[in-house]
């Protein structure tokens, strides 16, 4: 199968989980929310814990693993209690600018070259999110007013920087410290079900 056919199947799933979410949220905290998902993702892990290779991971890997898995549980947690207080077209376009982000922290941290094309592709993906943002007969200014008056939209603006430099690290795991992918899947989801109920017992 082409990439494009994989993209596009991709978009639409990513869409139709948002709408669920976004009912599902309309009945339960975010934080609920959050603990029943980290629940499935780590009983799915465990069917796939054969192929846990601990043996490959190293100490600093897996701390660095574990403060990895705070910023991206962080990041999803925002992005759950923003989608559950705004519109979906209000929340999740401002993600589409993630790729963007996650570009300039690789050239800036691990060197990693931008090349024209890409710049322009951040550009594009700029003026894309501004677009969506921007409703009918809304003033030009309004898409940057709103992480002032909006403390969801900062939220959301919170969790684009923080899923952002998890990307990077994620790199920098799968590649530098060759961290086998299931092993890290594996390992994170359940780091992740650990931190979801943490927050839940101290809320």
């Amino acid at each position: 199968m082409e990439w494009y056919w994989l993209a596009l199947i991709s978009a639409l799933l990513s869409a139709f989980a948002a709408i669920l979410q976004k009912k599902v949220l309309g009945n339960i905290s975010a934080l609920k929310f959050t603990v029943i998902v980290s629940i499935f993702i780590a009983l799915f892990s465990t069917v796939l814990i054969s192929y846990l290779n601990l043996s490959a991971a190293s100490s600093a890997s897996i701390i660095i693993l574990f403060i990895k898995s705070i910023i991206n549980a962080t990041a999803f947690l925002c992005i759950m209690t923003a989608l559950k207080n705004l519109e979906i077209s209000r929340s999740l376009p401002l993600l589409a600018a993630s790729p963007m982000v996650v570009a300039l922290l690789a050239f800036i941290f691990l060197g990693e070259a931008l090349t024209l094309p890409e710049v322009l592709g951040m550009l594009l993906i700029v003026l894309g999110t501004y677009i969506l943002e921007l409703k009918k007969n809304e003033k030009i200014y309004l898409p940057f007013r709103v992480f002032i008056d909006s403390k969801y939209h900062r939220l959301i603006l919170l969790a684009l920087c923080l899923m952002s430099v998890s990307a990077v690290i994620d790199k920098l795991l799968l590649g530098k410290f060759k961290l086998p992918p299931l092993t890290f899947l594996i390992i994170q989801n359940y780091f992740f079900l650990i931190i979801f109920f943490y927050i839940l017992e101290i809320s």
